[in-house]
């Protein structure tokens, strides 16, 4: 499988300001499973004030935060959040680039740790696809395993979103408490 040419533009763009930033989660997931992509996550650590100035630099041109109503969903599930920046997703045909500046340290292995679903914990460093054993069981299998959360309410809510949307049929499994997610927050 290969990273789809105007993502790993995208990224070696990214990287000539970001030599860390890595493209992890939900597209690659839906990239391999053959779903549709709503966006593309890419993360980077967070430069303080000149995060932005050489996110503008690495691509030539003008981002901006997202509105803080639409990072909502990030701060519940990342606390080193610093900022997202969004960029494209302007036509029916083209996804929008989601940039993820964090507050640590960025490697594909500090940004799988933090996503909360088995079946997520995918990553792409501009080089090779990093896909866990977590991934591939959860594929197999058809489930959604919960391995790591700040916020079981938001995650519970992403599972019931994904499986209504395009994962139709597959299960929850918490590691935690070895039930469904309908009988977790009954």
């Amino acid at each position: 499988m290969k990273l789809p040419a105007d993502w790993q533009a995208f990224l070696m763009r990214l990287q000539s300001q970001f030599p860390e930033a890595v493209i992890a989660g939900g597209a690659l997931r839906d990239l391999i499973l053959q779903r549709d992509i709503r966006d593309i996550d890419i993360f980077v650590q967070s430069r303080g004030k000149m995060t932005e100035p050489m996110i503008n630099m690495a691509l030539g041109t003008f981002v901006q935060p997202m509105n803080p109503e639409w990072v909502k969903d990030y701060e519940e599930h990342l606390p080193e959040l610093f900022a997202v920046y969004e960029l494209g997703g302007y036509d029916e045909e083209s996804r929008p680039f989601q940039i993820i500046a964090l507050n640590m340290e960025v490697t594909p292995k500090s940004v799988i740790d933090r996503i909360d679903f088995g079946i997520c914990r995918v990553a792409h460093d501009g080089e090779v696809f990093i896909i866990t054993r977590e991934f591939t069981k959860d594929a197999e299998q058809q489930t959604f395993t919960l391995v790591h959360t700040n916020n079981r309410q938001s995650s519970q809510k992403r599972f019931y979103r994904l499986t209504e949307e395009k994962y139709l049929g597959y299960g929850a499994v918490d590691l935690w408490e070895p039930k469904r997610f309908e009988e977790l927050f009954i």
